[in-house]
């Protein structure tokens, strides 16, 4: 299996260009909510699968095939391959430099995936994290102490043994301060560092300052990097200067299943096996099967899809969108090629309403200041009202808003289905809450559902006094104020685009004045982070990888950059956010998968009942490969198809 992406996993949840339903509530989510029994200390559910949680495929058999050294990981869930072929993929430019732990874009870490694995591996099919280069782990008593048995018999790609001093080393390079890595921020809780050491050449140790479980997914950043090899430069303070893209391929020594051939800039990277790789099929044939891995240049998107069209490329590695579909879907008998759907993507489409308390003024240097309450009931200083004082939010606007009977109403008026129908051509479904069902770890099913009925709607608009007094078909609030607002998405994305049109429209049905505003996409980050300058706003998230809740802590706590409809928060606004941030704090108390999705799915509870963001749906997710390979297993998670590229091997018919 190859290993995650670093900088996927950095990255929490992504803003992306993408899109869209409600259904019925049940009881409060605040109703029985306890915190679960705490298991005892030892091999865990959440980190390594057990008999007590979901399953992770291509754990060793009892017996090595002959030849075979102990401790290989023997692939059990694939069908034994034949070598020989080349597989070639576009990656969205030229990587920067070989040297991985510099490694800060994506071609770079894309080519650093296929040559170096990591501490612990991760499955895409199962979701789950598995054994990589160490074969097993667990925690201490005190659950600060994670302790990792590295494979026996492991070597470099030049032949060299591989062993946990080689772990330690990559600490030792991410917290150099010569060196330029954006991995040692992570090796730290609440700012103060983890402790590594080497106590034997197969045993690797974390110390953790504090009991916290979300730790370990810190360590699935780990990779071994080979003190052997580099450890002069780092000693020497030019290790940020070697392993560029001029390096001799002979000169880079990885574990992954794959190692450096050729490299030319502008045009491709081309990688061949590792001959040391310690991954084996159930035959004792070494993964990979291919003979070379081709990775072109290929700028953008839509140039990718024409290049696979062609014949080009193998794999068409990124979502399909619904524009593309059908002209790929027409092409495949002729183009020898399948376009395949694993599920629905892990995307997350929403819409919400800016709740941000405060405002601005003028500042002394002639720019405009920013003023918010730091505890309830604050209110702006004077000074900072005679300086030109706006509240972000118009405060008659602020109070439709934060009435949750009115968000409520708005999602009893969106009519998610239509947007799958017409927008998605039905390749899509209706979600609810934060966490998509397609995050089969994670989500929650029984969350409060606000289906799209007008009558209810209206119903909920009704109650709160939000009447149409003057019969121009938009109601007032009590003050006899017309319920009209801006709603604003970004212009480059054409599906978004169609999602605000029929947005305008369901709302409309119900008496709301809805005004669609289009913008650049660098404006609307500005507004929601910055100036806070809107007052609704349409957009969409993708998942990290792995999806875990600890990838999400910028979007759940109150305080977090992109807790979007009311970001950065000195003080929980509401009590229901004060109830998620402690849901949230305490998970990394807890280790076990039972443990922390009895928490989770309490947050999510909360989430759906309050309506702080209105969820919409998720597209279905389409990607292509050539019909020439065996093992073809398309995941929703990112990388969708190339994750299995070791595993993939052409079948005789195409030789």
């Amino acid at each position: 299996m190859s290993p995650r992406l670093a900088s996927i996993r950095n990255s929490a949840l992504l803003l992306i260009s993408s899109l869209v339903l409600g259904v019925a509530c049940s009881k409060s989510a605040e109703e029985d909510i306890s915190a679960p029994a705490t298991d005892a200390p030892g091999e865990q559910a959440l980190i390594l699968p057990n008999e007590d949680s979901p399953q992770a495929t291509g754990d060793e058999p009892a017996a090595l095939p002959p030849g075979v050294p102990e401790g290989a990981m023997i692939k059990t869930d694939i069908e034994p391959g034949v070598r020989g072929g080349t597989i070639v993929i576009g990656i969205a430019g030229d990587p920067k430099t070989f040297n991985e732990p510099i490694t800060d874009d994506a071609p770079s870490s894309a080519v650093a995936s296929y040559l170096y694995d990591a501490l612990y591996g991760f499955d895409n099919i199962t979701q789950q994290n598995i054994p990589g280069l160490t074969e097993s782990w667990e925690y201490n008593e005190e659950k600060r102490e994670w302790t990792f048995h590295v494979r026996k018999n492991l070597k470099w790609s030049d032949g060299q043994p591989l062993t946990s001093d080689d772990f330690l080393f990559y600490t030792e390079i991410v917290r150099d301060p010569n060196v330029p890595s954006n991995t040692g921020p992570y090796l730290q809780t609440e700012g103060e560092p983890f402790e590594f050491s080497a106590p034997d050449p197969l045993t690797f140790v974390a110390r953790i300052p504090t009991v916290d479980s979300f730790a370990f997914m810190s360590l699935g950043l780990l990779k071994a990097f080979p003190r052997h090899k580099y450890g002069k430069a780092l000693e020497e303070g030019r290790f940020a200067e070697i392993l560029g893209t001029d390096v001799d391929p002979d000169e880079l020594v990885v574990s992954g299943p794959f190692k450096l051939k050729e490299f030319r800039s502008g045009e491709r990277t081309v990688l061949e096996p590792n001959p040391h790789y310690h991954v084996y099929d159930t035959k004792g044939q070494r993964l990979p099967y291919v003979d070379e891995l081709i990775l072109l240049n290929v700028p953008d998107f839509e140039a990718m899809a024409l290049r696979f069209q062609a014949g080009d490329l193998d794999i068409y590695d990124v979502s399909i969108q619904p524009q593309s579909l059908v002209p790929l879907q027409d092409g495949q008998e002729d183009g020898d090629y399948t376009v395949h759907s694993p599920g629905l993507a892990l995307t997350n489409n929403h819409y919400w309403f800016n709740l941000k308390r405060g405002g601005s003024y003028d500042g002394e240097d002639g720019g405009r200041e920013r003023w918010t309450p730091q505890s309830e009931g604050e209110t702006p200083p004077a000074d900072v009202l005679a300086k030109n004082y706006d509240p972000f939010v118009n405060p008659t606007k602020l109070a439709w808003f934060e009435n949750e009977e009115f968000r409520k109403a708005c999602s009893n008026a969106t009519n998610r289905e239509a947007m799958v129908r017409t927008i998605l051509f039905g390749e899509g479904a209706p979600i609810y809450g934060f966490t998509v069902p397609s995050n089969v770890l994670w989500h929650n099913p029984d969350i409060a559902r606000y289906k799209y009925d007008l009558d209810e709607a209206r119903g909920r608009l009704d109650a709160i006094g939000f009447i149409d007094r003057d019969g121009d078909g938009i109601r007032e609030d009590t003050d006899g104020n017309p319920i009209r607002f801006t709603l604003i998405t970004n212009k480059e994305n054409n599906v978004r685009e169609k999602v605000g049109v029929l947005l305008k429209e369901d709302l409309t049905k119900v008496g709301l004045g809805v005004t669609l505003q289009l913008l650049d996409f660098n404006d609307i980050i500005t507004r929601l982070h910055d100036t806070y300058d809107y007052e609704a706003c349409l957009l969409g998230l993708a998942s990290g990888v792995p999806p875990h809740p600890s990838m999400s802590r910028n979007i759940w706590l109150s305080s977090a950059r992109m807790h979007t409809f009311n970001a950065d928060q000195a003080y929980p606004n509401t009590p229901w956010e004060a109830r998620i941030d402690e849901l949230y704090l305490s998970l990394a108390q807890y280790f076990t998968y039972e443990e922390q999705k009895q928490i989770t799915d309490q947050m999510e509870a909360l989430w759906a009942e309050h309506q702080g963001v209105i969820h919409l749906f998720q597209p279905r997710l389409y990607v292509a490969a050539s019909n020439k390979f065996g093992n073809m297993r398309p995941s929703v998670l990112r990388p969708h198809i190339s994750h299995a590229v070791p595993e993939l091997f052409i079948k005789p018919e195409y030789r």
